[in-house]
């Protein structure tokens, strides 16, 4: 599960990155940022974790990577 979601968020990345495309930090805080949220989805669906779903988006998207911003907030 985790390496698709980490093709999809990395094409959406790579679709405001343009030709220069990102750098070794940027995919290493994307990998991260997938792999912290794909787990932490999986202890919530199983019912580890009680939050509710606004809760959730909350987290993830205040864990979102500041240098991942750009790509992912561009409105921002």
């Amino acid at each position: 599960m985790m390496q698709t979601n980490y093709a999809a968020l990395k094409d959406c990345v790579l679709s405001y990155a343009g030709n220069g495309g990102i750098g070794q930090a940027e995919d290493l805080c994307l990998r991260l940022y997938v792999g912290g949220t794909v787990h932490l989805c999986c202890e919530w669906l199983t019912g580890r974790i009680s939050a509710e779903p606004a809760e959730m988006a909350a987290v993830w998207e205040e864990a979102l990577p500041e240098r991942l911003h750009p790509y992912l907030c561009p409105a921002e």
